[in-house]
């Protein structure tokens, strides 16, 4: 979903685009096509933001395999995140619902 939202908003930019707009496109990429797509458009930009990102860096030489990878890491990154920032408070609704069950 965000994959598509990002594409979307860059396929309706103005004409001229602002530079935080241009850096949220790539860093907020999720497609390779798209992010080559973006460092051919916005050269500049692309090498501002290869540091931060290795998918960036990558598109920026046209290693479209590996851009695919990172891509694939960032989003087992994000998810694990998710995962762990979201199993306490599972495990709190859990005991919660157990709390208030009555007994038989």
């Amino acid at each position: 979903m965000v994959r598509r939202l990002i594409e979307a908003d860059y396929h309706c930019r103005p004409r001229r685009p602002s530079r935080a707009r241009i850096s949220f496109w790539l860093l907020e990429a999720r497609g390779a096509a798209f992010l080559l797509e973006l460092c051919r458009r916005y050269p500049v930009a692309a090498k501002r933001m290869a540091p931060e990102r290795e998918a960036v860096r990558l598109a920026l030489t046209g290693d479209f395999v590996n851009i695919e990878r990172a891509l694939r890491e960032e989003e087992d990154s994000i998810r694990a995140a998710d995962h762990a920032y979201w199993q306490p408070l599972r495990a709190e609704l859990i005991q919660m619902r157990r709390s208030k069950r009555k007994p038989r």
